[in-house]
This record gives structure tokens, sequence and C-alpha cells, in this order.
């Protein structure tokens, strides 16, 4: 990649061509407009953004934005030796290697990085944060930097945010099959009450995602809605939704600003992550109590693994397993490039390992394979301008939906163990993750080898 090469050193900050005038630093690299932010006020950030305009460090900024937004990339990583700089971007939730910077180009970097910020250049031990903006392609992002001094020399996390664009806001948009998304809606949509789980796996596993899907597919016009949030973590905002905070440096939780909600007497209850039994065993009892919704969410790898994660939090189990509706989980997964992806005639027996009727389905698909033919055998594979040659572009989630009935609600009283929670959804004929990401394989979506890597997780 052209950004990632060894730059020679530099003699000067600015060059001049052979037909006339000097090129300025910030006139060079992709065509990316840069905002310093951080600043106490407007005439200090423009301050940073001039000095940084005039280091060949602001060269390789504009690169390594580009290409991060260009791939659809969540963050790059940094990471400083003595001798050279580790670059990796994290695609579609898997990290990819791309060509180091030695360290006088990227320290270079990370001085025009800093200064955007406005944070110390000279602190390179002490953790910072700080962000700025960019517009590039007609869009705006926000890049947060985070650096950290480690043992070899320093961690520098930038993470790319667009700042409007195609959020998803339901769960069709997210992945979720028609027939279980009519089956979400009619659960959460035509009764009044009942508990809601909404799950998600850890460490950047789409929960935040989840919950704003999940609450953009009920009908929020005919519901009075109410959401209680820690004011230092507050959730996107969900149109038709409102918004209670609670501090909890001040020891608050949502159980303490419950009753007074409840006067209002509104519909459905939304708390995204309890923390605490206090609040976990009140939502379970308002639920009778009051006749309403109750929605939650926990980090957990399958739905079983989420009525478990609850219940950790010793609400009433009698009250929990009662009024428990229905348990959303999704696993996010990577798409096939459209562009190259090949397609191929599976074996009878994997169909049989895979559970699909002979006959069903023809062909399956996978990540371009370059097969040469004898005239192309020294040649290099080509590499496809859509996905830049990984073989996927976006993802998408697998969405496990376990509807609770009356044998599930008594195994959670009195055998809460996974397995036989697992065993009795399949008997309640709730698919499982496996079985709905099976199904993305076989509709050309994702491939089988990526659907058992993120089953493995």
């Amino acid at each position: 990649m052209r950004m990632f090469k060894k730059k020679k050193r530099v003699a000067a900050a600015n060059t001049t061509t052979p037909e006339g005038p000097e090129v300025q630093p910030w006139e060079m690299g992709p065509a990316v407009e840069i905002t310093a932010m951080g600043a106490a006020d407007d005439t200090q950030n423009q301050a940073n953004l001039i000095q940084a305009r005039q280091s060949m460090g602001i060269v390789s900024a504009k690169e390594i934005v580009a290409e991060a937004i260009s791939k659809l990339a969540d963050r790059v990583l940094l990471d400083y030796t003595r001798e050279t700089v580790t670059v990796r971007m994290d695609i579609d939730g898997v990290w990819h290697p791309l060509n180091p910077l030695d360290r006088q180009s990227g320290d270079m970097l990370l001085a025009v990085l800093k200064k955007l910020c406005n944070l110390n250049i000279q602190e390179r031990r002490a953790r910072q944060k700080g962000e700025f903006g960019v517009k590039y392609l007609g869009d705006k992002y926000l890049c947060k930097l985070t650096s950290q001094g480690t043992q070899t020399g320093e961690r520098v996390i930038l993470i790319v945010e667009a700042v409007k664009g195609a959020k998803i806001s339901k769960l069709e948009e997210a992945g979720m099959r028609e027939k279980l998304l009519e089956k979400y809606k009619e659960i959460v949509n035509h009764s009044k009450k009942g508990m809601v789980l909404i799950s998600a796996p850890p460490s950047r596993g789409g929960l935040t995602t989840t919950w704003v899907a999940a609450l953009g597919s009920v009908d929020r016009f005919v519901r009075d809605m109410v959401t209680i949030e820690p004011i230092n973590d507050q959730q996107p905002e969900v149109e038709n939704i409102g918004v209670r905070t609670f501090d909890p440096a001040d020891g608050e939780n949502p159980a303490k600003l419950i009753p007074k909600i409840l006067l209002k007497q509104p519909d459905t209850i939304l708390v995204p992550e309890i923390a605490d039994t206090e609040t976990a065993d009140l939502l379970t009892n308002i639920v009778d109590d009051h006749d309403m919704r109750v929605f939650t969410s926990v980090r957990a790898k399958d739905c079983a693994e989420a009525v478990l994660r609850f219940l950790m939090l010793k609400p009433n189990p009698e009250k929990y397993s009662q009024n428990l509706s229905v348990v959303l989980n999704t696993r996010l997964v990577r798409k096939l490039c459209d562009s190259c992806k090949q397609s191929y005639p599976p074996p009878p027996e994997l169909l049989q390992r895979l559970g699909i009727p002979p006959g069903r389905v023809s062909s399956l698909c996978r990540q371009f394979q370059f097969q040469p033919t004898e005239g192309q055998k020294e040649e290099a594979p080509p590499i496809c301008q859509e996905c830049g040659g990984i073989g996927y572009r976006g993802r998408t989630a697998i969405c496990e939906l376990m509807v609770i009935d009356d044998k599930l609600r008594r195994a959670i009283v009195k055998q809460p163990k996974l397995e036989v929670l697992r065993q009795l959804s399949r008997q309640a004929k709730n698919r499982t993750l496996q079985e709905e990401g099976i199904l993305l394989v076989a509709q050309g979506i994702t491939s089988l080898n990526e659907l058992q890597r993120v089953m493995k997780g």
C-alpha cells in the first residue's frame, strides 16, 4: 500500500516542482479535510491545525484516514517499537496487518495526530485521549485517538466514526430474516406486558447496535416508552423514546428513578445493561404490578447464556421466569464481497452435515481463490477493487430468537443450566445461532469458513 511504504528522510517541509511553485504538505495526499479539536477555543484549534499542516506527517495522517474509510475499517492500531511502527486495521471485526512505518515517519504522523487533538506531543508514557474531525468524499467523520505507553514503546488506537450515515435503526437492516422479524414484532407489539432480553457477545459484539435495532422495530408511536441510562454512558437516541439519566458516581441506580417514572404511567421501561440486584429485582416485579413491558440487555454469546447472565443478578427467579417473554441474541458475521465471491457445487456429504435437504441448494459461495491457467502461473493474482483482496466487505447479524414457553420457565427456576436451556429451546422450535448462520451460507451471503470462525468466538 502506497501510504505505508518506508519514506526517505525529509529535508524540508515543502517541495518544489520543476514546473514552478512549492507544494505544501497539506496539499499532498488524498483530498481529506481535517478539523482540529480539543483546544479551549477555536483560535487555538486553528493554530494547532496550521502547525500540523506544515509537517509532512499530515500526508500520512490523511492517507491513513482515507484508507480506513475506504476499507470500512472501524479502528487503526499503531504499535511503536524502537525502530518500527506496526500498523493494523480492524476491518469488519478482523485485524489486517499493513506495511510498517519507520520510526521517523511514524513519529511525524503521531505528532500531527496529537496536535490535531490538542494533546501533549512529548508525552509518550501516560494515557492521552482526544479527537479531531474529518471530511472525505462528501461525508463527515469523527476520529477518536487514544495513546498509551507500553513496555516496548507506545500504542495508539484511532477509531473512525461516521458523524451521519447509514446507521442501523431496525432489525431488518441488521440482517434479521423476515419470518423471525415477524415473530419478534408479534411478541413485542401485540402484548402489553412481559420482559424482553436483548443480548450480544462481549467485547465489541454489537450490543449497542442490536439494542437500537431491537427498539427501532417496536411500535413506539402507540406506546409511552422511557429509557433509564447512566449519564456518562448513554445509548444512541431512538425516536419517540424518552430518556432519564442517573449518575453512578453519586451512588444512583435505575431502581431509584423507577418509582418516580411509574407515577407518569408509561407503557414500557427500558434499562440497558443492569448492574445491580435491586434494579433487576424491581424490573421483574413491575411487569406484573404495573401490567407493563420491560426491555433490558446483557452481554452473552447466545440466548441461553443471556437468560443465565440476567439470573446471576439474583432477581426473584419465579418472577423472572414468569415474566420473561423473549430473548434476542445477535452474532456479527462478515459478508462475502459481491464483486469477487465464487460459487461452487457443495459435496452431498457437506450438505448433509449442514442439515440442508438434498436438492435444496445447488451451490454455495466462498472467498475468492485465484486459479491461474497455464499461461497465468507466473502472474500475481488480481486484486478486487471493491474489497481490496480481503474477500469480504461489510457485516450482517446472525439473529437468534428464543421464545420462552412453560418448559423453559420451569427450567429457569429448577435447572438453570446452559445445555438444559439450549435443548429445551430447540424442542420449542427455536432455531439456534448456528442454524440461522447456515441459512446465510445457503443464501450465499457468507461462507462456511466465516461462519465457523465466528461460532468459535
